[in-house]
């Protein structure tokens, strides 16, 4: 009967100890799993602030552009070819109104004439 019992209590401790061993091996899985989500939520983090940053500089970028595009016109604007300008300023003495044209468009009100062949006028 002694002999019973020891059995019995060696074979409650060895099972103690197995599941010891179970429940560190477990513990040792869930440890890694836990590891790799932080892993993965640190590479999102990391990757929603380089977004966040390629997003600043592009919002950046277009305000340079809108900046830009207004020095781009007026420099369009003031440069022009010396021979465009001296045609124009030869156009602009050559057109002069007629003085009942010119009162008309004081009025606030034009008659015109309709030709059959636009485009075709004398200066």
């Amino acid at each position: 009967m002694v002999g019973q019992h020891l059995s019995s209590g060696e074979n409650a401790s060895d099972s103690s100890v197995i599941e010891l061993e179970k429940v560190k091996m477990e513990m040792k899985m869930m440890e890694a799993a836990l590891q790799g989500a932080a892993r993965q939520s640190q590479a999102k983090a990391d990757e929603i602030a380089k977004f966040m940053n390629e997003n600043e500089q592009l919002k950046s970028a277009i305000e340079d552009l809108k900046e830009g595009d207004a020095a781009v016109a007026v420099v369009e604007e003031v440069k022009k070819n010396n021979h465009v300008v001296r045609k124009l300023e030869k156009r602009q003495h050559i057109c002069t109104l007629d003085q009942h044209i010119e009162e008309q468009f004081g009025c606030g009100r034009l008659l015109a004439c309709i030709s059959s062949r636009p485009g075709q006028w004398l200066c």
